[in-house]
């Protein structure tokens, strides 16, 4: 295909080339000869590899590169090498590409990407070719068609100048509201330009919301000195709920204004789900973490809200500050946790990362792995084991015997983690009082303490017996990367070639709109189709020990039965009539399906399969997603398997690999 877009091209560099020297006043560079030398093989062998070359060419003033330049983008005029050509003219100023630049301007069709680099060339050429496109642009020019107009704002915007400022300002105030708002907002971290902060100021008196809030959070973050004694004004005009888009720009613009009054607005307008606003967030957590004053305010009233989104956000910012200033917050966590008061584990668990640089914090964290309250001892342990503490052998050594099984699951993992000789006779009393899950878990502790399998406790018992006179650990290599199967052989049922090891379990099926695409090499089944043939495959290979759920989500979430129910003949038959009446819809809400599943307390385990992205939910930034799912799971101790169909999704890799779980891509 390349070859065959160049073949029009090569005649004008075959002419070029061979008089580049003779015509060229001053000395040309040796990348500039080697690239040059580069154009001119591509003619003669008939393979072209341009790319690389154009990047050096387009650096060089060089008359004869600007030839070059001009005549190959003429021939490549609506072929793909047209892009890369005009990418180069862009790098500076060449005399005759404005002509050629506003050629592509004015063709019909030319598509929205390459409109935008011809303005950048126009750009490229001084006040003479901003002028160009300040008329092109303007909102009474009524012989531009809008995706022109758009590219010329662009162009105007690379420019980076103060000519092309002034000349941009007076559309904020003419033309559609849209219009106005592109241009306002190619007008971001423009400061200090009179005519710009004027045509803000008058924005704040129209009816548009949006169109104010963005130009009263440009005036806030330029510092101007009304910025705050508007704030109130668009408080009031954006109302108790304001749509995303201006609830983010007023989270930005108060996080700038100086004092202490608008605070409060700050904390209930950020504590929104909203990608929009979550991305509003992220950006001004850094500014308002260096802010002291507003930290100790956020610790006595973000802290002790009775909101959970606003204790959320205090504590996302909370954690970007300083340590110093948290000191005594810090200190009050700690004191609280001695007294085992559960109320502190929210915090700890947010602040883990800051107090986890103090030494001493493991002291704090293996008091409570020997507590009493089972969450305060799961959580000890688990972030014991995430600091790579091996200090707690003898408390998790205890913790296996705990009725909880969260505790006892991550005393099972802390003990393979950090093994010792003293934990085999433990773990082996423990044979044959597991299932599922943890019978799989306690199997991968005894193997990677002994390298031995053994699927009976009066085997185990005998085994140890034999050998523990002088036992020692085999080497960790020897036993790293291994899975040990269920107990009593193994089960052979699998979802996406993921063996069923739990029994108590949810499937978390994407039924989006995305769904309906094709898979596998034969292009013969949609991802839907395959999904719900795996599904109904382990519901009716499932035995009746076996407790789930099927959680299918798209915009919405809906769970078949509104908890875990045992798989026996009554309820296998009805999963699978709704299984087989699963049809497409909507977009991709994992979070909420995620949260729906954590929320039943007799789920062990999560099957969770997307072919997406999160686009749908109260969260979609898979960051945010990660985040939260981690912490929600120190203390539910959940194994997250996850298979992404048609995508290679790093969200799904990070769950499963935080959890536990296994990942699997299919094509």
């Amino acid at each position: 295909m390349l070859l065959r877009t160049l073949l029009p091209v090569f005649p004008v560099l075959w002419l070029l080339a061979p008089g580049l020297r003779g015509q060229e006043p001053m000395p040309l560079t040796a990348e500039v000869e080697k690239a040059l030398a580069t154009w001119r093989d591509a003619a003669d062998k008939m393979q072209p590899d341009p790319q690389r070359a154009l990047l050096a060419l387009a650096e060089s003033e060089a008359q004869a590169v600007t030839t070059l330049l001009l005549q190959a983008t003429q021939a490549a005029a609506g072929r793909p090498l047209e892009a890369s050509l005009l990418r180069a003219l862009a790098k500076r100023p060449r005399p005759g590409s404005q002509a050629i630049a506003l050629s592509v301007l004015e063709r019909a069709g030319t598509q929205a990407f390459l409109l935008e680099l011809a303005a950048v060339v126009v750009a490229r050429q001084g006040n003479g070719g901003i002028d160009v496109l300040l008329d092109i642009a303007s909102p009474d020019n009524q012989a531009t068609k809008e995706p022109v107009r758009a590219a010329a704002l662009v162009g105007l915007a690379e420019a980076r100048s103060e000519r092309a400022w002034r000349g941009l300002a007076p559309f904020l105030l003419r033309g559609t509201a849209a219009q106005r708002l592109r241009v306002l907002r190619l007008l971001d971290g423009v400061a200090d330009e009179p005519v710009v902060t004027q045509a803000r100021m008058r924005l704040l008196g129209e009816q548009n919301t949006e169109l104010v809030a963005v130009a009263w959070r440009q005036l806030a973050q330029e510092r101007h000195a009304r910025a705050r004694e508007f704030a109130d004004d668009l408080l009031d005009k954006a109302g108790a709920e304001p749509v995303a888009i201006v609830r983010a720009e007023l989270v930005r613009g108060l996080a700038v204004i100086e004092g202490d009054d608008h605070w409060m607005a700050w904390l209930r307008l950020a504590a929104n789900d909203a990608s929009p606003i979550r991305q509003a967030v992220r950006d001004t957590t850094a500014a308002l973490a260096a802010n002291a004053p507003f930290v100790r305010w956020l610790i006595k009233a973000g802290l002790t809200s009775d909101q959970p989104l606003e204790r959320e956000v205090a504590m996302r910012v909370l954690r970007a500050a300083p340590v110093a200033s948290l000191r005594e917050l810090l200190v009050d966590v700690r004191t609280r946790l001695r007294k085992a008061d559960p109320k502190a584990l929210d915090l700890a668990i947010g602040l883990h990362e800051l107090l986890a640089k103090d030494p001493s914090w493991r002291e704090d964290l293996l008091a409570m792995a020997d507590g009493s309250d089972v969450p305060l001892r799961t959580v000890g342990l688990q972030l014991l084991l995430l600091i790579e503490c091996g200090d707690a052998v003898a408390r998790a050594q205890q913790s296996i015997e705990h009725k909880a099984w969260e505790l006892r699951t991550v005393a099972y993992r802390y003990l393979a983690k950090f093994r010792d000789v003293t934990s085999i006779p433990l773990l082996i009393a423990r044979y044959d009082r597991e299932d599922g899950r943890l019978e799989a878990e306690l199997n991968q502790t005894l193997f990677v303490h002994t390298g031995t399998r053994c699927w009976k406790r009066a085997d185990w018992e005998s085994w140890w017996t034999r050998n523990k006179a002088g036992f020692a650990l085999p080497p960790l290599a020897a036993v790293t990367n291994t899975k040990a199967g269920s107990g009593g052989g193994g089960n052979t049922v699998s979802y996406f070639d993921i063996p069923l090891v739990s029994q108590k379990m949810a499937f978390l099926v994407d039924i989006s709109g995305s769904m309906a695409a094709k898979v596998g090499t034969g292009g013969n089944r949609t991802r839907l189709e395959e999904a719900k043939r795996q599904l109904a495959r382990v519901v009716e290979g499932m035995p009746a020990t076996h407790w789930c759920n099927v959680i299918v989500y798209e915009t919405g979430v809906r769970a078949i039965w509104d908890k875990l129910r045992k798989v026996n003949d009554k309820n296998r038959a009805e999963l699978l009539v709704e299984i087989k009446q699963l049809r497409i819809a909507g977009g991709t809400n994992i979070h909420d399906a995620l949260e729906y599943a954590f929320a039943d307390p007799g789920i062990d385990t999560i099957y969770l399969m997307t072919d997406g992205q999160p686009s749908a939910g109260k969260v979609t930034d898979p960051d945010d997603i990660v985040d939260q799912v981690r912490r929600w799971n120190l203390t539910r101790q959940l194994v997250i398997h996850c298979v992404a169909i048609g995508i290679d999704s790093e969200l799904c890799k990070r769950l499963a690999a935080d959890s536990g779980g296994t990942y699997v891509h299919v094509k």
